[in-house]
């Protein structure tokens, strides 16, 4: 067991719920001797947390409008988490440049097949990551609903979320 050295220390500076309770279920499996009260922790990620004029300027390279037309389990490496790389078709780009086709590598919260989203990835090499715990938009029903802190908001078309962007990108300059 082990805690996240990624979280923003100067915003979260006890334990999480999460802490808690894994430190709780390792305790409790140490004096079990039911094989179902194990120790077994789900992988937990403290996401860093950015506003939308250091999400777009310095955490993300690009901004896209993608869907997921293929998932597959990444190789397992010993004492990693198991992750997933889902290759994404590039239907629009609002920020940036990127080619047709991107390969996004995740460990939690995995994107699924034929399902679109809108992102905020930063490239590290061959792969695309998030950039933060909000740069990954679902568009479920035809609706898109940002976290971003100073740009919340649903938008029921792309071209509504790319106006809005450009606008709050503009007020930046």
């Amino acid at each position: 067991m082990r805690m996240s050295y990624e979280r923003d220390r100067t915003v979260i500076t006890t334990p999480q719920a999460h802490d808690i309770n894994d430190i709780k279920s390792y305790r409790n499996s140490a004096s079990s001797t039911s094989e179902s009260d194990l120790y077994n922790p789900i992988p937990h990620a403290d996401w860093p947390e950015f506003n939308f004029e250091d999400l777009v300027t310095e955490q993300s390279d690009i901004v896209v409008h993608v869907k997921v037309i293929d998932t597959q389990s990444k190789p397992h490496v010993d004492g990693q988490p198991q992750a997933q790389l889902a290759t994404l078709e590039i239907l629009d780009t609002i920020k940036g440049n990127s080619h047709d086709k991107i390969v996004l590598d995740q460990a939690l919260d995995y994107v699924e097949k034929g399902k679109t989203y809108i992102m905020l990835l930063r490239q590290q090499g061959d792969y695309f990551y998030e950039s933060d715990k909000n740069s990954v938009i679902k568009e479920v029903d035809g609706l898109c609903t940002s976290n971003i802190p100073d740009f919340k908001g649903s938008f029921t078309e792309l071209k509504d979320f790319e106006s809005a962007f450009d606008s709050e990108q503009s007020s930046l300059n």
